[in-house]
This record gives C-alpha cells, structure tokens and sequence, in this order.
C-alpha cells in the first residue's frame, strides 16, 4: 500500500504538503532542503538513509513526535475491539508446565544443534 497524502495526515496527524515537518525532525538535511529548493538533488538512497538513521528515541524522534499528533507507542491507546475478539493474554501456568515438562528436551536439541554447526565448519 502506498502512503499517500490523505494516509499521512490521518496516521500522522498533519497533512505533509500544507504543514511539512521541521528540519530537525529529519537525520538527512537534503530531503528537506528539496522540499524547500526545487534545484536540490535527492537520491532514493536519501530516503533509505532517513529511515535507517531515524532514531525515534533520539533528537529527531523526540522532535516529530512534539510536531505530530500521530499515536506511537508511546501515544497508545487502547483499542475498541467488537464483543468476543479481543486477544486474550494466554496462561502463564500452562507454560510453566509445559517447559517443565519438555524445556530440557529444547536444550539437549539446541547444544546437539549447535555443535554440529561447529563441528560442520570447514
């Protein structure tokens, strides 16, 4: 699915061509300088750049997160699920037993696993 404008501003609170978002919510200063000087060069690597670089925790994080009114993590809210579909948090009990019962059986297969992947090694 293509994020287009309409999907922005409805899952990113702010309509991306009216109100751009601040400099310093970007790691790559030349995706904004296009925005601003059509004569500005961007390569798609830019982009790819942006999205590996941005740190939602770091400066740019904190900074699109003052901007937006999008709903991250740490913006959740619950959500209204219809009668009978809500996920259902599974019994720590019957995990319990169930490791008790075959967890060692789990470790004797990753130490046999393991030590043939060594041992394969050239």
């Amino acid at each position: 699915m293509a994020a287009d404008r309409k999907w922005v501003e409805k899952n990113l609170g702010f309509d991306p061509i009216a109100t751009p978002p601040p400099r310093e919510t970007f790691t790559v200063k030349r995706i904004v300088d296009a925005a601003v000087k059509k004569t500005a060069k961007v390569a798609p690597e830019d982009f790819q750049r942006e999205i590996i670089d941005f740190d939602s925790e770091g400066t740019e994080g904190r900074e699109f997160m003052a901007f937006s009114t999008s709903t991250g993590p740490s913006r959740f809210t619950d959500i209204p699920w219809p009668k009978g579909l809500a996920p259902q948090t599974g019994s720590k009990l019957v995990a319990v037993q169930i490791y008790k019962g075959f967890g060692r059986w789990s470790t004797v297969c990753s130490a046999i696993a393991c030590r043939a992947s060594i041992v394969a090694e050239p």
